[in-house]
């Protein structure tokens, strides 16, 4: 019988090396082994934010040189991590536009990250497996690279411009990358924006 967590992972977009490090998780957690579940999980979710990054354009408040030197420690598997959770937890938000709540949260899970993988003698349960993939669940839609919501747009307008595409292209690609470009809470302006896109294109 399916998780909670299984199901909610069939239902989603992620990218596939992520979903294998979550299923090899789920594995872990149903023979007990806690510590190596939500290890995995944390490194699953590190996988879609890196992915993330490097699928996204560059931030217009992060100078060209800047952002190649982070996509080029992205590449680097032994600090592409340590990368990662630095630009997260940056008060700037010339990354991600994150709240104080899910910054803290961020932190809380490293914690316990390293509390798996070092060793340490804090105790960890299903529970606090459960409780991470609850936070996987509830946020990762929140946290998009700064800028990934115009860029989507400019897709969707050349989509439906034949200039830049066929008639007949596919969008389900565009559709897929929602998620991971729109903070929920700016969903609504993002469908008028959409919405508007494609008024003024059938009007042309």
């Amino acid at each position: 019988m399916k998780i909670f967590f299984e199901k909610w992972l069939d239902d989603s977009t992620l990218p596939t090396h992520a979903k294998n490090l979550f299923a090899e998780a789920v594995l872990c957690y149903k023979n007990n082994a806690n510590r190596a579940a939500l290890l995995l999980s944390y490194i699953g979710f590190i996988e879609i934010i890196r992915k993330r990054l490097f699928e996204s354009p560059k931030p217009s408040e992060v100078i060209e040189n800047e952002w190649n030197a982070k996509l080029h420690l992205l590449l680097d598997d032994n600090i592409a991590e340590q990368t990662v959770f630095e630009l997260l937890l940056r008060s700037d938000n010339k990354y991600f536009k994150l709240t104080n709540s899910i910054r803290n949260q961020i932190r809380y899970w490293r914690d316990r990250r390293n509390d798996c993988a070092h060793l340490k003698n804090n105790s960890i349960s299903n529970s606090h497996v459960e409780s991470f993939w609850t936070f996987l669940m509830d946020n990762i839609n929140k946290i998009v690279v700064s800028g990934s919501e115009h860029n989507l747009l400019i897709k969707i307008s050349h989509h439906f411009d034949e200039t830049y595409a066929p008639l007949d292209a596919d969008i389900t690609p565009l559709v897929h990358e929602i998620p991971q470009s729109i903070e929920i809470p700016n969903f609504h302006a993002f469908l008028t924006s959409a919405s508007e896109i494609l008024l003024f294109r059938k009007m042309k």
